[in-house]
């Protein structure tokens, strides 16, 4: 089998694993499926395996769930003022209260 051709098997069978779950049926976890199939079936052009026939055992269920959960960790809402505009508010802060 080709690189693509495992690929595409891969995207099957995660599929395939994953149906019967409610993740299919939000946009949201598609997205993240997409993501978590990008992933695991990375490689670069000299090597002969995808990422995730690397692994030693490879459950798609288990890999997902724990995919999840990462993301849900990982993706909270933060606040929206970015790290130099936080350190550039203090700044002034402290400058204001010097003078």
């Amino acid at each position: 089998m080709t690189k693509e051709e495992r690929k595409e098997n891969f995207r099957l069978q995660c599929i395939a694993e994953l149906k019967d779950e409610t993740i299919l049926d939000q946009k949201e976890h598609v997205i993240m499926l997409e993501d978590f199939i990008d992933y695991w079936v990375e490689s670069s052009d000299w090597d002969k395996k995808l990422r995730f026939e690397k692994e030693r055992t490879f459950g798609i269920r288990r890999r997902f769930a724990t995919w999840k959960r990462n993301h849900e960790k990982w993706n909270k809402p933060k606040d929206k003022t970015s790290f130099f505009e936080q350190a550039f508010n203090k700044f002034n802060n402290a400058s204001n209260q010097i003078s």
